[in-house]
């Protein structure tokens, strides 16, 4: 639960999701944002819709990145979410733009090339980078719901038994503050996946 105190009667106010503004997937690793006051969830809420907000992660997906770097614009419906909870790239869908860089390549213990990956989400649609990642042939590590299969499932696992995604910066403008915030959890936050990248070996370039 999230304690505030008494006093954060916005904590108990499940219409405006108590208080949590931005949120993370059940098996993502990083900070969240909570509006502790129902003004600043509503400032957070704008920022969001407005596309203001900084939101930053690392993954680790199957296969080399040609392409080093780019954006994914792809549209994402998530009507059958509810029912199968997955989403798809659809022409249906609601808008969708991650930005991605491609960092580092490693070689799993199996001899599969994995590559390392900074991604921005400028929208936040629901599992935005699983799908978009998936769409364009690199599926996130240990991801159940958007896997290739179940041997590339197991395979992943082997690398890292939890999804590897982790949001690793969350920048916005605070009521208050002068400058925008910016705030940082780091790779080595989420131990399981650090070790999991240390049991790999880099690819050299070239």
């Amino acid at each position: 639960a999230l304690r505030f105190g008494a006093e954060a009667e916005l904590c108990r106010d499940v219409g405006r999701q108590c208080g949590l503004a931005l949120r993370l997937d059940l098996d993502t690793s990083g900070p969240v944002l909570v509006g502790k006051t129902r003004k600043g969830f509503e400032a957070l809420k704008a920022q969001l819709r407005a596309r203001d907000v900084i939101k930053d992660y690392i993954a680790l997906v199957h296969g080399s990145m040609e392409r080093r770097c780019g954006e994914i614009r792809a549209p994402i419906d998530d009507s059958c979410y509810a029912e199968k909870s997955v989403c798809r790239v659809d022409p249906a869908g609601r808008d969708a733009i991650t930005v991605y860089e491609s960092l580092e390549e490693y070689v799993g213990p199996d001899g599969e090339i994995f590559s390392l990956v900074h991604l921005r989400l400028i929208t936040g649609r629901t599992h935005q980078i699983r799908v978009h990642l998936a769409h364009i042939g690199f599926p996130v590590v240990a991801d159940e719901r958007y896997a290739r299969s179940p041997e590339a499932l197991a395979a992943g696992r082997r690398v890292c038994p939890r999804l590897f995604l982790h949001k690793v910066r969350v920048g916005f403008c605070s009521a208050g503050a002068a400058e925008p915030l910016v705030l940082w959890s780091p790779l080595s936050n989420a131990p399981e996946l650090t070790q999991a990248v240390r049991r790999m070996r880099k690819r050299p370039s070239g």
